[in-house]
């Protein structure tokens, strides 16, 4: 519905603009200049006569007058009515759409601005990197996680989410594919980034530390066989 609205808001602004632009085009609010503008354009008319003949030249010259008409180049009353149902709500348009536009870019630097980084409190803008190795799968999908690992922990920015969405989902990858990804990140620097991860459970987790348990198991696995595949 709201689409629907825009849609239509944006055809009359259109219009309007359109409308606007054609009735002030070559026209003039005042009866004199647009004598002069009529004059130009009959002398535009007659450039290309070449007739020796008066008669021929002054019927020439009439067919150009009756073609540019005064009210062609005088904004008339009827012109004003449409200039200020149509240019006006125009006008009103775009300037609340400025008004709307900078208000909520406003709002959402405000919002922006009042996340606070740290242990437990959300709100990180992850990185996103949709549009880079389009042709490698796997390993845009490794750095994806490997960057917001770096983000996070760089930030002390860390939530009870970020364990499964990059923690867990970097050292999978990072397992899977070993080993491929060494050379981006070598093995014992994504286990100090896992161990960083598991020391922050008990801040986590210090009012229910038996949820915490699964992640001490499950990064603890994850390091662990890291730790092989380096030693193989």
């Amino acid at each position: 519905m709201e689409s629907i609205k825009s849609t239509f808001f944006i055809l009359i602004m259109i219009l309007g603009v359109t409308w606007g632009a054609l009735i002030l085009r070559d026209q003039s609010f005042y009866y004199d200049k647009a004598l002069e503008l009529r004059s130009e354009a009959i002398d535009i008319c007659m450039a290309d006569d070449r007739s020796q003949n008066p008669d021929v030249y002054f019927y020439n010259i009439d067919q150009c007058q009756k073609v540019n008409h005064i009210e062609d180049f005088h904004i008339t009353l009827f012109d004003y009515f449409i200039l200020f149902f149509f240019g006006l709500p125009v006008l009103i348009g775009i300037g609340t759409m400025l008004i709307v536009g900078i208000s909520l870019k406003s709002d959402q630097l405000n919002k922006k601005n009042t996340i606070v980084p740290g242990i437990g409190k959300g709100g990180r803008d992850y990185i996103d990197r949709r549009s880079e190795y389009e042709q490698d799968h796997g390993k845009k999908r490794f750095l994806l996680g490997l960057d917001n690992v770096n983000d996070i922990i760089k930030r002390n920015h860390f939530t009870k989410a970020d364990y499964k969405d990059w923690f867990y989902f970097t050292a999978e990858i990072y397992i899977d594919e070993y080993p491929q990804h060494t050379k981006k990140c070598p093995p014992n620097e994504l286990i100090k980034k896992l161990i960083w991860a598991r020391d922050l459970i008990p801040v986590l987790y210090k009012e229910t530390e038996n949820a915490g348990k699964n992640h001490y198991k499950k990064l603890d696995l994850f390091i662990k066989k890291i730790e092989i595949l380096r030693d193989l």
